[in-house]
């Protein structure tokens, strides 16, 4: 199940929470998709500013985020492009506020508690409807 994927060689992600572990847990669950370099931010100005300078092709953006909401930092991406491919992590489990995510240009969202197994085939899931595999 675990692969690198050669068209993500070339390929960025972004990891953005403001927990540590959050971030260094979801590196991990990423690594074996082999992109050639994978981000961190801790609040939400940081992550508009990676975004801006290193254009990654996937971003994981939590939802509560010091500094700048995610949810802001979500608007702010997809009004400078469109097609980004922006996964909201969240604890948020109630579907109204999802569908919100979905509807302002999220690519997908990923329960935080998910099992990793689960983490992966929404990711691997994500990059094949936005074309990037």
């Amino acid at each position: 199940m675990y692969m690198e994927y050669p068209q993500l060689k070339e390929c960025t992600v972004l990891i953005a929470d403001d927990e540590t572990h959050v971030r260094q847990y979801m590196s991990v669950i990423l690594k074996p998709f082999g992109f050639k370099e994978i981000l961190e931010a801790s609040n939400g100005e940081k992550v508009i500013d990676l975004y801006q300078a290193k254009k990654p092709e996937l971003v994981l953006l939590d939802v509560n985020m010091p500094k700048l909401l995610g949810i802001d930092v979500l608007k702010s991406i997809i009004a400078k492009d469109f097609n980004a491919c922006v996964i909201m992590l969240t604890t948020i489990n109630v579907k109204e506020k999802v569908e919100s995510f979905l509807e302002l240009g999220a690519a997908n969202y990923i329960l935080k508690g998910t099992p990793p197994e689960q983490i992966f085939s929404i990711v691997h899931k994500t990059l094949i409807k936005k074309g990037l595999l």
